[in-house]
């Protein structure tokens, strides 16, 4: 038999998807390493882009379920990986990936709009990496950027100044 067709013993299969979302009302606060987002169009209005952060729990949590535990109240563990779904005022997470980071609610700002900005206290020991682009299933809000994608033109030093 080829030793190459079967994996050493104590190996689990390993799988990208995430075990759960976090939901600040089951847990008000997460700790987890971001590792990058996926983009897809929203199912509320399909001409806007949708983000979800994929990273991996530091700490144990409350999770919405995901998958056949979908609309089940799921208790995840450190190294599990995990969901959250991305908000404007999640902006500073850009720069965190593969970093520690604790992230809570933290009021809301008008900015104009019928709904407020959610905005969050978004803590780490230091900076990361970018936050990298895991799949991009876009088709309607194709041409839409996401507040964790460039500016178009600009470099991630000029987007992260503001430019």
């Amino acid at each position: 038999m080829n030793n190459q067709a079967k994996a050493p013993q104590g190996y689990a299969a390993q799988s990208t998807d995430v075990v759960g979302f976090w939901n600040p009302e089951l847990a008000p606060a997460i700790h987890f390493k971001p590792q990058g987002f996926k983009v897809f169009d929203s199912k509320i209005d399909p001409s806007k882009p949708s983000v979800l952060i994929v990273g991996t729990l530091v700490d144990a949590a409350t999770l919405e379920g995901a998958g056949d535990d979908k609309g089940e109240v799921v208790q995840a563990r450190p190294g599990d990986s995990v969901g959250v779904w991305g908000k404007a005022g999640m902006a500073a997470l850009r720069n965190l990936a593969g970093v520690a980071v604790w992230m809570v609610p933290n009021g809301e700002k008008d900015i104009g709009r019928a709904s407020p900005m959610k905005l969050y206290d978004i803590r780490s020991p230091g900076r990361g990496s970018r936050l990298a682009l895991l799949d991009d299933t876009r088709a309607r809000s194709k041409g839409v950027r996401c507040f964790l994608e460039d500016k178009a033109g600009a470099t991630p030093a000029d987007d992260d100044a503001g430019l």
